[in-house]
């Protein structure tokens, strides 16, 4: 689960680290690049602490073995 911040949507990833926030496009990417398999995703899990700026996200991932 992480947040993402309204004013570093579509910037780099470094760009959204540097603001402690993160898109799912690049966790999602880096998971399924590391042998993951996407099991559950919810996009819009409502606002962080009612900040209207900040959707909170979640991301549900499985390794087989």
């Amino acid at each position: 689960m992480e947040k993402l911040k309204a004013h570093a949507r579509n910037k780099s990833r470094d760009e959204q680290v540097r603001s402690h926030t993160l898109s799912r496009k690049y966790v999602k990417q880096e998971l399924k690049e590391a042998g993951f398999a996407i099991v559950t995703e919810i996009k819009d899990m409502g606002h962080w602490e009612e900040e209207k700026d900040k959707t909170m996200w979640l991301l549900v991932a499985e390794k087989s073995l």
